[in-house]
Parts: structure tokens; C-alpha cells; sequence
């Protein structure tokens, strides 16, 4: 879901302790029963997949928070250089600032079943990965 109206919304795909998550989205008004109606539609039998190279499927956005498009790649680096403490980069791109400072709020008020919606979109990237065809065909 994309537009001046949402405020918060994470790309599904996560499983965890008997739930599953498809679709989290938080618009700023009332949705009319039509729009309920094609969202359930939409997401009912799950996100389609497409096949992506893995390079674009990285730099696809899986979270918009208040306006800001977060990739998973962002998601990534901030888990990696912010919440886990991989490395400190001085020369880091000023633009990340932005998805950064996005996450960041999105950790504080927002909840993914029993995670922050970072490390629920985290688990969901993991468990994406894990399932693709690339992946599935080179374990024994």
C-alpha cells in the first residue's frame, strides 16, 4: 500500500510461533468498505512472487514509514551498523539519515506479532531468502 494516506506499512511474508503476517498497513482515515474489501482480496492467498534478481529484490521497498520508503537493504545495514554493532562508518552517505531515523520510530511504535516491525521485517527478509528457489537448490 503506497500514497499520502499511509503512515506505516511492512511487507509481510514473516511466520513466527503459529502466526503469519502478509501485509501490515496504518493509513490516516477511515477506509470505505470497497477498499477493505480489494485489500483483503489482494492479500488472501498471499503475496504473489516474482522472480527478481537478487540485487533488485534488496533495493525493493518493504517498509514505508511516515512518507519514507525503506528497502531491505536499509533494513540490513541498520540491523547490522546501528542494532548490532557490526562496524561504525564515519563516511556513511548522509542520505540513509532519512530511512535511519524511519526506522528508528518504526522500532518504538510499531510491533510485528512479538517483534519490533524491524526485526519482524528482518525475520521476514531471512525467511524469504531462505525459501527462494536459488537458496532451496543448493542445500542437500
Amino acid at each position: 500500500m503506497s500514497g499520502p494516506d499511509v503512515l506505516f506499512a511492512q511487507a509481510g511474508g514473516m511466520e513466527r510461533q503459529g502466526g503469519k503476517v502478509a501485509h501490515t498497513a496504518f493509513v490516516n482515515r477511515a477506509m470505505s468498505p470497497e477498499e477493505i474489501k480489494a485489500r483483503y482480496e489482494a492479500m488472501k492467498d498471499g503475496p504473489q512472487p516474482v522472480e527478481r534478481t537478487l540485487s533488485n529484490w534488496l533495493s525493493c521497498g518493504c517498509m514505508r514509514i511516515e512518507g519514507v520508503v525503506v528497502t531491505r537493504r536499509d533494513v540490513i545495514k541498520f540491523v547490522a551498523n546501528k542494532l548490532g554493532g557490526v562496524h561504525v562508518d564515519a563516511s556513511r552517505n548522509k542520505k540513509d539519515d532519512a530511512g535511519y531515523v524511519a526506522l528508528d520510530k518504526a522500532r518504538e511504535a510499531h510491533r510485528t506479532l512479538d517483534l519490533d516491525s524491524v526485526y519482524g521485517q528482518l525475520t521476514a527478509i531471512g525467511q524469504q531468502l531462505w525459501a527462494s528457489p536459488e537458496v532451496q537448490a543448493m542445500l542437500p
